[in-house]
């Protein structure tokens, strides 16, 4: 009865867990939407906040390449998903100020 209950929670968590990660074309797709969006802004908006998060997207990418490349493709998720959602502030201050790209 145990054994069965704990084989059921294990499969629940290592799927869900699945679920979240992100691919590397989800990743490279939400960056490149977020560059296009982050060129569109005017430059005075091109400072601060978003030359962070567009700086930290692009670096979490090359970051979850070369992991991945290596083999490590528990770390490379975690820099997947990172540069997702650090693209997704990108896109959102875009959106926030009016861009079209965005």
């Amino acid at each position: 009865m145990f054994k069965n209950i704990f084989i059921y929670f294990f499969f629940i968590i290592f799927l869900s867990i699945e679920a979240n990660a992100a691919t590397n074309s989800q990743a490279y797709s939400a960056v490149t939407a977020a560059q296009k969006c982050y060129r569109s802004l005017p430059s005075h908006f091109q400072k601060g906040g978003a030359l962070d998060a567009m700086y930290k997207a692009t670096r979490a990418y090359k970051d979850a390449s070369k992991y991945e490349k290596m083999g490590r493709s528990g770390i490379a998720n975690s820099y997947y998903n990172n540069a997702v959602t650090y693209a997704d502030v990108v896109r959102r201050t875009g959106r926030a100020v009016g861009s079209k790209a965005c």
